[in-house]
């Protein structure tokens, strides 16, 4: 919430006139939306975006930008203020087959089927403009999720839409551990903790929790350790277990 707050609303204030703007500018923008939702939730930096996206509940930055700006337009529509003429213009049949050059345009271009057929009811056009726009970040997550995150991706088959609520009975510090088992990326190794000496393979946290031959001993006193990764139900008790795991074993992660 503080994130959102503090920084969130600063980079959606006029984010529909910037989003139309050089890349390397929104690159920018982008990376610090992206670095406020790992320091706030406890992600490693070589977490995917997707990931990061998925587990707090929230769209990335472009289909974020995208849904502000559609809320704008159906305001400037119903309220007919000063932006209703442009916009009106943008869908007209003169300008609407056009290569839209403005970001407003772009947008106004691509939903231009509900805004030509709109109604008088305000929240159900923009709950049908919502759902289009998270049907696009679902396919985008597939398509992610495919190269980079697919321990994560097994698990969780759509993008949530809502963080998981049970993460606030944990402390600060076991949430932001929990939220990286949950995503499956934790501290990088150094390079000579890369390979694990007792297995010889990659040393990562899966394998540290799971697999790895040093904590065989300490692995047989935890039941959900005993299934299989893959069938696992992954709720609230198997996460308090690695907790204690990952403590009892001074695992670093």
């Amino acid at each position: 919430n503080i994130t959102k707050a503090l920084i969130f609303s600063k980079i959606y204030y006029g984010s529909s006139i910037y989003m139309g703007g050089w890349k390397i500018n929104t690159n920018k923008i982008r990376t610090c939306y992206n670095k406020s939702i790992k320091k706030a939730m406890g992600f490693t930096q070589n977490t995917p975006s997707h990931i990061i996206y998925s587990e707090a509940g929230i769209l990335p930055l472009e289909l974020q930008v995208e849904l502000l700006t559609v809320k704008d337009i159906l305001k400037s529509i119903h309220n007919k203020n000063t932006n209703k003429d442009t916009i009106s213009n943008y869908l007209s049949l003169k300008t609407r087959f056009k290569n839209p050059k403005s970001y407003l345009h772009r947008i106004v271009h691509k939903h231009r089927n509900i805004f030509q057929n709109i109604n008088e009811d305000l929240s159900d056009n923009l709950v049908k403009l919502r759902e289009i726009i998270w049907e696009d970040w679902k396919n985008e997550f597939v398509k992610q999720g495919q190269e980079k995150g697919k321990f994560y991706c097994r698990r969780t088959e759509v993008p949530r839409r809502t963080n998981w609520k049970e993460l606030k009975r944990f402390k600060n510090y076991e949430a932001k551990i929990v939220n990286r088992v949950r995503a499956g990326y934790c501290i990088k190794m150094e390079q000579e903790d890369y390979i694990c000496q007792f297995c010889n393979i990659k040393n990562d946290f899966i394998h540290k929790i799971f697999y790895c031959k040093q904590f065989n001993n300490s692995r047989r006193r935890y039941k959900f350790l005993q299934s299989s990764i893959v069938e696992m139900n992954w709720n609230m008790n198997v996460y308090k277990d690695i907790l204690n795991f990952i403590k009892d074993n001074n695992i670093v992660i």
